[in-house]
């Protein structure tokens, strides 16, 4: 039965980020660069040059396109993850919700691996502090650590006395 729930766990872990990145592929198809090239043979200083200037051109679209579409990944997959992170921890299900906990986690690090270098400094700080913060206390709940009157003050079914699975 723990082999059953930890194959569950790793397959909702690994389908949900896949299913996010899926789903906003199926809407927009990420970019991709161009097959054919306008080239011509090198055979002069000037012919070279703009060889080189069409390539960085061409580079730099793509670069750009590249940005936009890991933005677009980045509004798709960071509230999704965090919605999964939240749903994971709420619900009771062992297998599914850490399935849900660690499927957030991946779909949040994608989403932010891949839009990171264009976020501005302040947001990274407040996205890293904000996941920090989430995951201790969810950590803290769900593992029952406690200290005098954290569980009186701060009331959750899943980590009540009267839950059977604690």
């Amino acid at each position: 039965m723990l082999a059953l729930q930890l194959v569950i766990g790793i397959g909702i872990a690994l389908l949900f980020p896949l299913l996010i990145y899926t789903g906003v592929a199926a809407v927009k198809a990420p970019p991709t660069r161009s097959r054919t090239t306008n080239l011509q043979a090198e055979t002069s200083e000037e012919i070279k040059r703009a060889n080189r200037e069409r390539i960085d051109a061409e580079n730099e679209e793509f670069r750009r396109a590249r940005v936009k579409y890991a933005k677009l990944l980045f509004t798709a997959m960071a509230p999704s993850g965090l919605a999964a992170v939240i749903a994971g921890y709420l619900i009771g299900i062992s297998a599914i919700g850490i399935g849900l906990l660690t499927g957030g986690i991946l779909c949040l690090g994608y989403g932010y691996a891949g839009y990171w270098s264009a976020l501005p400094q302040p947001m990274r700080f407040a996205s890293v502090l904000a996941g920090l913060l989430l995951l201790l206390f969810i950590g803290i709940r769900y593992l029952g650590a406690s200290w005098p009157g954290f569980r009186q003050r701060v009331p959750f079914p899943i980590c009540s006395s009267n839950n059977p699975q604690l």
